[in-house]
Parts: structure tokens; sequence; C-alpha cells
């Protein structure tokens, strides 16, 4: 597998994270994504980082995070924050760093989390007072497979839809390991997963309809 070309001729410059949106581009946005499966324990990490356009700071990323567990047990978190470069997309507590492009990614967290399990708020009989729990995760995860570029393998392309996704987009399944860390109590995560990205001016007027 070390050998494979993962980039499926996808230019391996892609992978460095914008900084700034291009000149000439309105609407420029980027946001990767990474789903993560602990499929023996039933662990999900889900997580997103968006540009920040829509508040007029492209240099910070919002950041939208879940963490399940098959217990009903459910954290959340959504912020904004800083701490990008070339080879990282971060918003502060969350990081995506790029160790090799197409191949290796590592994904780390380390903050406070809502608790919004269903059973917890139904029990207190308080939906808006959230408890905040510690949360920590360190994944590193390797590419499995060759990405694949959404329409790629449509006649056509995606037509219509090229404005709603937003310029490119990618997704690339991975294996995962590492640990995950929730209220001191330890998890050693061993699974799978996809990630995304994409980059681009996204056009969500009627006129693109």
């Amino acid at each position: 597998m070390t050998s494979a070309d993962l980039t499926a001729g996808i230019d391996p410059a892609r992978e460095k994270v914008h900084l700034s949106p291009p000149a000439g581009e309105p609407g420029f946005g980027e946001n990767h994504a990474f789903w993560i499966h602990d499929e023996a324990q039933g662990i999900q990490i889900i997580s997103h980082l968006n540009t920040a356009e829509d508040i007029g700071d492209f240099g910070q990323r919002l950041a939208k995070l879940s963490v399940s567990f098959p217990d009903g047990r459910l954290y959340q978190l959504r912020e904004y924050g800083a701490g990008c470069s070339e080879d990282v997309a971060g918003s502060g507590n969350l990081r995506y760093r790029c160790l090799e492009p197409f191949r290796r990614w590592s994904c780390h967290f380390a903050g406070a989390m809502d608790d919004v399990t269903v059973v917890h708020n139904y029990r207190t009989g308080n939906v808006l007072d959230l408890p905040r729990v510690p949360v920590r995760f360190d994944v590193d995860t390797t590419m499995v497979a060759p990405a694949w570029l959404q329409g790629s393998m449509v006649e056509g392309g995606l037509g219509v839809a090229t404005a709603y996704i937003g310029g490119e987009r990618y997704e690339q399944l991975f294996r995962a390991s590492g640990t995950l860390v929730v209220g001191g109590r330890e998890y050693a995560i061993n699974g799978f997963g996809n990630r995304t990205h994409r980059y681009g001016a996204r056009d969500l007027s009627a006129s693109a309809k």
C-alpha cells in the first residue's frame, strides 16, 4: 500500500490549508471533516472545521464536534477559533494535521464539550444549563484507498450540484488508531472512517438552483 498512488490524480498541493481566500473568488470557503468509528466499542467521533467567512474572519474556523457512545451518551461542541497553518486546519481546541498528503493525517482535540445525553437532561429537567465534560482525543489516520473527487465518476460531472458543493470536494477512507478521554476515562480507539476536504466558492442563491 505504501507504493500505491492514493492521490487519484489530485495535486498533493491541494492538501495544503488555505490561510486566505484566493483573489477574485467571492464566497470562497474551505472545510475539512473526519468521521471516526470504532466498531468494536461502538464509539463515534464526528468533527468538522469550516472557514468562518460568515463572520468575516477567514483566518478562524468553525468547529463542530460530536462524540457518541452506544449506551446513549452524547457530547457536542460548536465554537470558533484560530490556529491554522499550511499543514494544520485548526480552531484552537480542534486540529487536523497533514503528516503526508493523501496518506496520513492526525486529529487532536482538548477542551470541554456539552453533555447533551437525552436521558441525563430528561432526569435533571434542565436542558438549558448543560453540564460540561472535559474531552481529549489524539487519533492518527492512515489512508487505505485513493481519494475520490466528487463528480469524477459521473458523466457530465456534478451539473447544478456544483454550486452547492462549492468548488472541489474529495473523500478518502482511512484506518484510525489513538486514544479518547472523556470525563477522566480513557478509551483506546482502533477503527476506520472517512474524511472530506472541500474548497471553492459556494453559491446557495436561488439563481444557482
